[in-house]
């Protein structure tokens, strides 16, 4: 991991800034220490993830192939570094890099569903934290975006279990506000859900939280 690195800042140091390829190479370094942060728990690894994740996004021209990508590896370094420190502008900077990649990518991509997925998540982790002090569509957006997901997922998807589990979750927060049991149950996918009947307890016990 610490060759990969090396090699890494080795190639942001050779190719000049004007280079076409230096955005690439900056995210390539920004994920290799992000990383390594992952794995030997270093914040300088982070920090200096952010900062070099930052300059790939700056220096990706509009259009550009690799701008989700790119703008999805920074978006999920402020997450990390949220889930860390809990600072509500890393959360901010998240759910815009996020929107921006996943708004970015065509509906048929591959990655569509799980950049949906990501800013779904953001949206839902910013309700979770601010209620009714933050966005009034906070929890549309995510119901929104995780609806998208379950339906664009090919079926069978190892990931499909947690998409409805986190779109069941949505429902039922959106239940608890309103107070309206029926509506929320019945825009469930329950055909589907079905497939994942092991997650059941951990949608009941986020309604018991939520109740209690």
């Amino acid at each position: 991991m610490a060759r990969d690195t090396s090699i890494c800042r080795g190639a942001v140091d050779f190719i000049p800034h004007s280079h076409p390829d230096k955005p690439t190479v900056l995210n390539n370094l920004g994920f290799s220490l992000r990383a390594r942060f992952e794995h030997l728990d270093e914040l300088s690894d982070l920090e200096n993830a952010i900062s070099t994740l930052r300059n790939a996004v700056d220096l990706t021209p509009d259009g550009h192939p690799y701008e989700p990508d790119h703008l999805g590896n920074l978006g999920h370094s402020f997450i990390i570094r949220f889930a860390r420190f809990g600072a509500l502008s890393d959360l901010l900077d998240a759910i815009s890099s996020l929107k921006d990649a996943a708004d970015l990518t065509p509906y048929d991509h591959r990655r569509k569903p799980d950049r949906l997925n990501n800013l779904g998540n953001s949206f839902l982790t910013r309700f979770r934290r601010l209620g009714d002090l933050g966005e009034q569509n906070d929890l549309e957006e995510a119901i929104s975006m995780l609806r998208d997901v379950c339906h664009l997922a090919p079926h069978g998807h190892p990931d499909n279990p947690h998409s409805f589990n986190d779109l069941g979750i949505c429902l039922v927060a959106r239940c608890a506000r309103l107070g309206n049991v029926m509506t929320s149950r019945m825009q469930i996918p329950s055909t589907r859900m079905l497939l994942v009947p092991p997650l059941a307890p951990l949608v009941i016990g986020f309604m018991l939280r939520t109740h209690g």
